[in-house]
């Protein structure tokens, strides 16, 4: 990923990072703290600030224990962004509407400013109707002053049990269409959340900065 930025697209390599999600198989927890810091090692500037967000789900197809994990990255990069500023990572957001659900208190709401949108990491669900994580990435985008839920403009779900979709939709509509119109586009993935696993979904969006 360094190299390909940095040699044959001109950029300033893994600094240009501003948001990946990873598609990880296998490896569990360990897979994941190893993972996470690999990226942010990389995406950091120089001086080791402003890293991208990083947004880990476990496709969870059935590899043999033994099996070495594997992994799959869908990657935004902005070419020279960390070097001109334009790059900056945003105070990042506890999941307060998940306090009472045994989230680790590390677990954060991320978000990164560059070239003119909000990339926030995944957030965490244990509603069916995904209420929970739309409330933090409302308060996560107030809190920047430079955006909110009406300014979102595509959003991936991540989810293990095809039935809970109908439940995501219905949440959806009310925050979205209702509420903060106009609706986002959607994607929606079978996996789960690989850093927390006692949560049912994640939902994970890009907002536009307001002018």
């Amino acid at each position: 990923v360094d190299s390909l930025l940095r040699g044959e697209l001109g950029g300033a390599g893994g600094a240009d990072l501003v948001d990946c999600v990873a598609f990880l198989d296998g490896g569990g927890k360990a897979a994941s703290s190893a993972l996470r810091k690999w990226f942010e090692k990389l995406s950091s500037d120089e001086k080791g600030d402003n890293p991208g967000v990083l947004t880990i789900v476990d496709e969870d197809k059935g590899l043999p224990e033994e099996s070495p994990p594997s992994v799959k990255l869908r990657c935004v990069a902005i070419l020279n962004a960390s070097k001109d500023g334009t790059k900056r990572a945003l105070p990042s957001s506890f999941l307060s509407p998940l306090a009472a659900a045994g989230v680790p208190r590390k677990s954060v709401l991320r978000s990164v400013s560059a070239g003119g949108f909000i990339y926030l990491s995944g957030a965490f669900s244990n509603r069916p109707n995904v209420t929970d994580a739309i409330e933090a990435i409302e308060n996560a985008l107030l809190a920047t002053g430079e955006s909110g839920l009406n300014l979102t403009l595509n959003c991936l779900y991540f989810g293990a049990d095809p039935a809970s979709v109908t439940d995501y939709f219905r949440g959806f509509r009310a925050a979205f269409n209702e509420h903060a119109p106009p609706p986002p586009t959607r994607g929606e993935f079978s996996a789960v959340a690989a850093e927390c696993r006692n949560c049912s979904s994640v939902l994970k969006c890009l907002a536009a900065i307001c002018d």
